[in-house]
């Protein structure tokens, strides 16, 4: 896998904050969840007790029936992974346990203080 670059994950970071298919807090964790990846090359799960909704979001992100398709951006930037929707896991491939993942269980102030709005104007 080569590396990704830091344009490469603005440009990523910036489709996320375009998706019209998850409302703003689920791209606020989906950016978090990349932020944390270091360069899409570690595996993440996020543990917040907003999960269901932001799962729900996570899938219609990925979802053929949506809009952003995000696990196939993630393969246009060259990154070898895959969100698991199901767990809220940025993680290596199918393969890789959701277990096996850094879990990060950050509070929604500290997401909403890290990520606070969107730098884009829809």
């Amino acid at each position: 896998m080569s590396k990704i670059s830091q344009r490469q994950l603005d440009y990523l970071e910036f489709l996320v904050w375009r998706s019209k298919d998850a409302d703003e807090f689920t791209r606020k964790c989906l950016i978090w969840l990349i932020r944390q990846s270091q360069g899409l090359t570690r595996d993440v799960r996020l543990v917040l007790t907003e999960t269901n909704k932001v799962v729900a979001g996570f899938h219609d992100m990925c979802s053929e029936g949506g809009t952003t398709h995000f696990d196939e951006l993630l393969g246009l930037v060259g990154a070898d992974m895959d969100l698991d929707y199901g767990v809220a896991c940025l993680r290596k491939g199918p393969l890789t346990k959701p277990r096996d993942s850094a879990q990060l269980s950050p509070a929604k102030e500290e997401i909403e203080a890290i990520i606070p709005a969107s730098p884009y104007k829809s």
